[in-house]
């Protein structure tokens, strides 16, 4: 792998839009000590959507995140269903929260 990109491609994590605007030359067999230069030089706003990304990494990858969507699958296939008004009541809550992350 040549260059990983922190935050090349566009997502919303965190209610946090993430556009590129920076590469970062790391490549999957560097250490941390090798990569924190690079994270050191990082701007406020990029360091804030750095730390949006690996939450939302470290959440997706979670166990307890993949249990968690097993089950709502399940339940969707059972026949559960979801009010339209009510998911984007919750939506907007979510979204207002101060740490939506």
């Amino acid at each position: 792998m040549a260059a990983s990109l922190i935050d090349v491609q566009r997502a919303q994590v965190g209610g946090i839009s993430l556009e590129k605007s920076r590469l970062l030359n790391i490549t999957a067999d560097m250490t941390f000590m090798e990569i924190k230069p690079q994270l050191d030089g990082l701007s406020l706003e990029e360091k804030r959507k750095l730390e949006a990304y690996v939450r939302h990494s470290l959440r997706a990858e979670s166990e307890e995140n993949q249990q968690e969507l097993a089950r709502r699958n399940r339940a969707m296939a059972a026949g559960k269903t979801y009010d339209l008004a009510a998911v984007k009541a919750l939506l907007a809550k979510l979204q207002a929260a101060p740490d939506a992350g």
